[in-house]
Parts: C-alpha cells; sequence; structure tokens
C-alpha cells in the first residue's frame, strides 16, 4: 500500500513538474516559431484608421487573407487600442502569425514640421498639391482661395507624424489644413475676406515678435488701410528683394524702390499674396484686432514696439 502511495505521489510529481517545465518552455517555443513566410516587406498603416480598417489595408496589400480573422487576433492581443499608424516592417501569413509581428514590431514615421515665417520659396513642394480642394476639411474648402500660393496661410505651424509614403504631401497638406480649422476656424468672414486676413497674418508673422503685440499691429495696418495710406511694411519689401535673388536682413531707403507689388511704400493696400506661413498667434491678431488710433509702429532694442497715433510721436520714438 505504501508502494502504491509512493508510486502514486511519484507519478503526480512527475506531472507537475512536466506542467511546470511546458508552462516554461510554451512561451519561449512560441517565440521560437517563425512568424510569416518570405522576406520581409513594408506593412503600410494609414493615419486615422481603426484596428478592423488597419486590418482590411494589410488584407489588401497581401500580408492576410481575412481582415475579420485579423482584427480578431489583434484585439485579443491587446493592440487594438495601442497600434500606431507607419510602417512595418513584417512577413506575409496568418492572422495570428501578422498579428504577433505588429504587436512586437514599431512602426517607422517620418516628423515634419512647418515653421512659422516660412515663404512661398520656402514651401514649393507643396504647391501643386495646395490646388487640390479634397485635401483640405470638408467646411474650409467654400472658403479656399483659387491661387495654391495663399492656400499656405491655412497650414498651422506644428510638428505632424507622416506615414512614409508616396502621399507623404498630402498627407501633410491635410493634417495642417485640419489642425488650422480646429485651432484657428473659418470665423464668420466671406471668403475673400479671410483670405485679405490670411495675408495680413502673413505680414504680421514676419514683423512682430512678441504674441501680444500682434493685435495692435493688426489695428495698425488696418487703420492705414482704411485711411487710405500706405502700410510701410518692411517684411513686405524685403520679401520683394528677397524673390530677386537677394536677401537682406537691413533695408536703406534705397532698398525701399523696388519697382514690386509688394513694395507695400510704393502700393497702397494688401500685397498680392501672402509673404510667410502666420502662426495661430498671428492668425488670431489679424482676425480679432484692438480698437486703437494707432497708426505706426517702431521697433525697440529688445524686438518690442512703440506704437504711436501720429508721424510727429512716431519720429520722437525713433529717436528714443
Amino acid at each position: 500500500m505504501r508502494k502504491r502511495v509512493f508510486c502514486i505521489m511519484a507519478f503526480v510529481g512527475a506531472v507537475a513538474s512536466y506542467v511546470a517545465l511546458l508552462f516554461f518552455l510554451l512561451p519561449r517555443l512560441v517565440d521560437s516559431i517563425p512568424l510569416g513566410t518570405g522576406e520581409v516587406e513594408e506593412a503600410r498603416i494609414s493615419l486615422g484608421v481603426t484596428a478592423f480598417e488597419a486590418a482590411r489595408e494589410l488584407e489588401r496589400q497581401g500580408f492576410v487573407s481575412n481582415a475579420h480573422v485579423l482584427a480578431r487576433w489583434m484585439a485579443k492581443m491587446g493592440i487594438d487600442r495601442k497600434l500606431k499608424p507607419g510602417l512595418y516592417r513584417i512577413r506575409r501569413g496568418t492572422p495570428w502569425e501578422v498579428a504577433r509581428q505588429l504587436a512586437s514590431s514599431e512602426a517607422e514615421q517620418l516628423q515634419v514640421t512647418l515653421i512659422p515665417g516660412l515663404d512661398a520659396d520656402e514651401l514649393a513642394h507643396l504647391l501643386p498639391y495646395l490646388e487640390r480642394d479634397d485635401l483640405f476639411p470638408q467646411d474650409l474648402r467654400s472658403h479656399l482661395p483659387k491661387d495654391a500660393i495663399d492656400r499656405i496661410v491655412f497650414l498651422l505651424p506644428e510638428t505632424y507624424q507622416i506615414v512614409p509614403g508616396e502621399d507623404e504631401k498630402e498627407q501633410l497638406i491635410s493634417q495642417a489644413s485640419k489642425l488650422w480649422t480646429q485651432r484657428v476656424g473659418t470665423s464668420v468672414l466671406s471668403p475673400e475676406e479671410l483670405r485679405r486676413r490670411g495675408i495680413l497674418a502673413s505680414i504680421i508673422e514676419k514683423e512682430i515678435r512678441f504674441d501680444e503685440e500682434r493685435p495692435l499691429a493688426a489695428s495698425v495696418f488696418l487703420n492705414r488701410i482704411r485711411k487710405g495710406m500706405a502700410l510701410q511694411s518692411c517684411a513686405t519689401v524685403v520679401f520683394a528683394w528677397k524673390s530677386e535673388g537677394r536677401h537682406l536682413s537691413r533695408l536703406s531707403l534705397e532698398d525701399l524702390k523696388i519697382d514690386s507689388p509688394f513694395n507695400t511704400y510704393l502700393h497702397r493696400g494688401l500685397p498680392p499674396h501672402p509673404i510667410s506661413l502666420p502662426s495661430r498667434s498671428s492668425w488670431k491678431g489679424a482676425l480679432a484686432p484692438v480698437e486703437s488710433d494707432f497708426l505706426f509702429f517702431v521697433a525697440k532694442g529688445d524686438g518690442s514696439h512703440v506704437f504711436t497715433k501720429t508721424y510727429k510721436e512716431h519720429l520722437e520714438a525713433q529717436r528714443n
């Protein structure tokens, strides 16, 4: 009897040891199983898609044969809620194999930064794509100017995550214009007036360093336009010379004579197109200028400005 009990205990112990060993080795055995077949390829998951839409994309790209099963495995593994857009380097295989590869892979993305103050020449690579209305949010399309160069103001400066591929520029325009709509908005202005305020915002971006001064600068420029005065923006003259191949940081009296529609010392009103990519704060200044009687401003040594109502006060501010 004792021998039988001993044998049973020995058997139970052996089974327990075997089960423990199996649980210890199983994850390693699973990890050692080759996932998928063939060469490693680039699998592309687009921005803003759900887990099931991502599974459909992978099905269309030939990595799996059944998107529904792949989506279920992604949910079971908990990667459906943390799946990032980008390029994944994986092999084709069963839904389980592809899901396992996604769980252990990092998405490759590009970071593209739009910097406030970039001008049309620096954004020239985007101009052909800016002609496409479908890249802009639906509620912005009715306000879009016809000229692509005028549309650069509707791209909000920010750093964007882009999925590498042939449509990188389209992604950038879609994201940047969507963010502009969210943070700035189309307001109640007519399309033409919104275009004009965009040009004004582009001038403010180049003229003013401190955000709190931008609504004041907008007030100055709008007051001058209402009175039929020339804007006399140095930033527009610098832009005019840059278009001619000269990069100036300081202007002489002779420089102010350049024959260009962007020379707001010679031509009244706003220039024909934006001179830069305006930030959100420049847009806010252009859309909501303060009410004032200011007609002039002059820069101080620290980059701030003195705002004045009369030319006499302006001359005194220049001397000080």
